[in-house]
C-alpha cells in the first residue's frame, strides 16, 4: 500500500515533506502505529488533531502541530515511543515524520505552503 501520495508541505526555503492525509476515523486512529519509519521527506498529516500519543510506535518522530492555515504552532523533534503530547492550543492538525527527517527550515510561526500531488 502506498502511504505517501496526497500532499506536499513546503517551507519558504523550498524544503518540503510529502505526506498522506489521514482525515477519517480509521486513518487517524492508525496513523503510523505499528509501521516502519517512513523514508526521509515523507510522513502523515492527521486532521483534526490537537494531541498525539506514541503508544505502540516502533520509532521516534518529529511532530509539527499546525493551525487551519498551516502555520506551525508547535514543533517537537525526536518524540520517543510511549510519550503523550496533550492538546496544543490553536493546533488543528499534526504532521508526523520519522525523527531527524524534518527539514531544518521548518520552525514555529512559519506558514507552510500546501500542494496536492
Amino acid at each position: 500500500m502506498e502511504l505517501f501520495s496526497d500532499l506536499r508541505l513546503t517551507s519558504d526555503r523550498g524544503e518540503s515533506v510529502r505526506c498522506r492525509l489521514a482525515d477519517n476515523f480509521l486513518s487517524r486512529l492508525i496513523g503510523l502505529v505499528g509501521q516502519q519509519a517512513p523514508p526521509k521527506g515523507k510522513g502523515i498529516l492527521i486532521r483534526p488533531c490537537k494531541s498525539i500519543h506514541m503508544f505502540f510506535m516502533r520509532f521516534a518522530i518529529d511532530a509539527v502541530f499546525l493551525d487551519r492555515n498551516f502555520y506551525i504552532v508547535k514543533l517537537i523533534r525526536n518524540l520517543k515511543p510511549g510519550k503523550i503530547i496533550y492538546p496544543v492550543p490553536d493546533a488543528w492538525q499534526v504532521l508526523e515524520v520519522a525523527s531527524g527527517s524534518l527539514p531544518a527550515s521548518f520552525t514555529e510561526g512559519m506558514r507552510l505552503t500546501v500542494n496536492a500531488i
